[in-house]
């Protein structure tokens, strides 16, 4: 996670964080598929999924265009 912080550049340390992790659990002994598939599917659920919500939940939430509380000038 700390390699991932310091690559700035690459939003969310893309590709860094899954390689580095996947890395770490096959040096420790899991098999390669396995350890590939635990990390795409923990970064699918901590990063991608709230990353989509929020992008939806921006669309659904975000107040009206233009200004709603205009005064009246009599």
């Amino acid at each position: 996670m700390i390699l991932g912080r310091l690559v700035f550049f690459i939003p969310g340390g893309i590709g860094v964080i899954e390689g580095s992790m996947t890395t770490l659990y096959t040096s420790l002994g899991v098999p390669y598929p396995v350890s590939v598939v635990v990390v795409l599917s923990y970064r699918a659920l901590s990063f991608w999924f709230p990353t989509l919500i929020g992008f939806l939940l921006l669309l659904v939430l975000r107040p009206a265009s233009g200004n709603g509380n205009r005064s009246q000038s009599a």
